[in-house]
């Protein structure tokens, strides 16, 4: 019956391989557009500094179960053929500007996951079964082992989500930050040709040669032009140029309002780094040393979570065990934070010594330390401190 199930769930489908939200009955209820393409989202600046730094951390932070078998599929999901690190920075980067993530579940006979491929998002076809139940994702698959429309039911396809907004066609689905960015990555786009405008016309400005008191022909004005090129291009670039009294020459410049509003476009990127959930210093660095500690600490704890939350809570329930991201391991990376607070809870009486130093070697601070050789670690940690 196994057999015969697997069969039928990845039985082609009819329908295209473009993605689309099915409603009951089948009736196709249509998304308008995404106004921003991840192609366009991803050549500003601001939003792939973004997208790079919260992928890339939340990627590099260690996943935690109850079941290694689990662990070990969570951090190679993908074998030897691309790192753990990639594979979920990819997926969370479609996250971040699609709204949403695919991969599917691969498992052994016994129904152990053994693999986690993920599929791009244009593969993926979402449909609500008639009875309103389940979803089913038609994936469409051309290569060398597989070719066409393949179905899965839910519990085959790992669904990251970021910001489900309950509204009736898209109540499964998730919604993308970069949709509340339309105005602003627009004024930026402008922005940024108008600067390659204005560097073009201070390299090399429009000019006008003005004759007064003087009505000129077509042959006049293209003799008069050639005259002026012959002097100011080739060999003579550079050299003086020698008018007579009868011509006057300009040059155009760009208005001041636009200049002054072109080098004035902060809101913008505190807009983009709003919608994305991170504060506006953390993308315009203008943090100090000081203030760049404090603002990383509140990052991680309240922004990725936007992210790791939906990560957290789907592995979870596809997987059939808890599955935590240690956001310690991307914050923490050299345990310096860690040895300080302990250092702190020890020196106030909340831990005892075994007690800290049990946490420190399950940290891998210490990995070679015996707990039953003495109780000097935080003497020591509090010298290398100071």
């Amino acid at each position: 019956m196994a057999f015969l199930s697997n069969l039928f769930k990845r039985q082609k489908m009819l329908s295209g391989s473009s993605p689309v939200w099915i409603l009951n009955q089948g009736q196709p209820v249509s998304i308008k557009p995404k106004a921003i393409t991840s192609a366009i989202a991803l050549k500003n600046s601001d939003v792939y500094a973004v997208i790079s730094r919260v992928s890339s951390d939340i990627a590099g932070c260690r996943f935690v179960t109850n079941a290694q078998p689990i662990t070990d599929v969570l951090n190679a999901p993908l074998g030897n053929l691309m790192s753990g690190f990639s594979v979920w920075q990819a997926m969370i980067v479609q996250m971040m500007l699609t709204g949403n993530a695919f991969a599917i579940i691969d498992r052994d006979a016994n129904g152990y996951p053994i693999r986690i491929e993920p599929v791009p998002n244009e593969k993926v076809t979402v449909a609500l079964d008639d009875y309103g139940k389940d979803l089913t994702y038609t994936i469409h698959f051309d290569d060398s082992k597989r070719s066409g429309d393949f179905l899965y039911d839910s519990s085959e396809v790992i669904h990251f989500r970021c910001t489900v907004s309950g509204e009736s066609d898209t109540q499964y689905m998730g919604i993308p930050p970069i949709d509340s960015l339309l105005n602003e990555i627009e004024v930026q786009d402008l922005s940024s040709k108008l600067a390659i405008s204005t560097l073009r016309h201070a390299i090399k400005p429009s000019i006008f040669i003005k004759v007064p008191n003087a009505t000129l022909g077509k042959e006049a004005k293209e003799n008069t032009r050639q005259s002026f090129e012959e002097q100011t291009t080739g060999e003579n670039a550079g050299r003086a140029v020698v008018l007579d009294q009868s011509a006057d020459v300009e040059t155009t410049n760009i208005s001041p309002n636009v200049t002054e509003f072109l080098q004035n476009v902060s809101f913008s990127q505190d807009q983009i780094a709003k919608a994305f959930g991170i504060p506006a210093d953390y993308l315009s660095g203008k943090q100090d040393a000081q203030s760049n500690i404090t603002m990383i600490r509140a990052f991680y704890q309240s922004s990725l979570s936007i992210y790791i939350k939906p990560i957290e809570s789907e592995l979870s329930q596809k997987l059939g065990t808890d599955v935590k991201l240690d956001i310690a391991s991307a914050i923490d990376s050299d345990n310096s934070e860690l040895i300080n607070n302990v250092q702190k809870l020890a020196s106030a009486g909340v831990l005892a010594p075994i007690q800290a130093q049990k946490l420190l070697k399950n940290r891998g601070v210490f990995p070679e330390l015996d707990l039953d050789e003495g109780t000097n670690l935080l003497d020591n940690t509090k010298n290398i401190n100071d």
